[in-house]
């Protein structure tokens, strides 16, 4: 599915193992260790989120969605949890492009909503994406604090001590 999300030059580069070495070879020169952090970080939420969906926590949260595809991958382990996920106006909307391009059904359950973390209320975009407030709720943040300003992760963060 990922492919879904590269354009066509790079589709191509990746079926290359000689290009997918020496890109590997290339992170790792430069950030060492990153691209094994990648994996782990990945298989550990793989973990988390379809464990979730097993015990039926009524909603997860991704914020900062970018182009994770979990809620569409794990479809299968899904029976009853609303799925919400938050990203950047551009970004939901390339994604949104990409999976209609490919074919690629957008269960009813899983809802796209846009927010600027630094600039809006993240109580007022779930409210409008359907959150329900009380409900036990698995909050997904991966790999985006870097891209937040302090104030809008202590926000964030508040939020999810106090509406929980």
């Amino acid at each position: 599915m990922a492919e879904g999300f590269l354009s066509f030059p790079i589709k191509l580069l990746t079926k290359s193992k000689k290009f997918r070495a020496k890109g590997k070879a290339k992170t790792n020169e430069s950030t060492p260790g990153v691209y094994e952090h990648i994996i782990a970080r990945t298989l550990f939420f793989d973990e988390v989120f379809t464990q979730a969906l097993k015990e039926s926590i009524p909603q997860i949260v991704f914020l900062g969605a970018g182009y994770d595809s979990r809620g569409i991958r794990f479809k299968h382990l899904n029976n009853s949890t609303q799925i919400i996920e938050l990203d950047m106006a551009a970004t939901q909307n390339r994604k949104i492009k990409c999976l209609k391009k490919n074919k690629i059904k957008i269960p009813e359950y899983l809802t796209f909503t846009t927010i600027d973390f630094n600039n809006q209320s993240l109580e007022s975009a779930l409210t409008s994406a359907g959150y329900q407030k009380g409900k036990r709720t698995l909050f997904i943040w991966e790999g985006v604090c870097m891209y937040l300003e302090a104030q809008s992760v202590r926000d964030t963060l508040t939020f999810m001590l106090h509406y929980l």
